[in-house]
């Protein structure tokens, strides 16, 4: 819980930092979304999930949702593709 913490409070800093508000950008706004759903599917898939199925499943949705925020980083798009 303390890495999620970290990360997160580390990604508003930034955007406080670099003065980009979330809400001003849209592709901040998607990526720090994607990024609380991220760290949603991930407590589900270490901690919530109550069978290897649904602890599977949320692996893959963490990992798709990891990429689509490294798309959203390099490409500063909301929908990246």
């Amino acid at each position: 819980m303390s890495i999620d913490s970290l990360l997160l409070l580390s990604a508003l800093g930034l955007a406080t930092i670099s003065g980009q508000w979330p809400l001003q950008q849209a592709w901040l706004s998607a990526k720090l979304a994607a990024l609380l759903l991220y760290i949603g599917l991930g407590m589900v898939a270490l901690h919530w999930g109550r069978n290897r199925v649904e602890r599977g499943a949320a692996l893959g949705a963490a990992i798709l949702t990891f990429a689509y925020i490294v798309g959203v980083a390099t490409s500063r798009q909301p929908i990246p593709w």
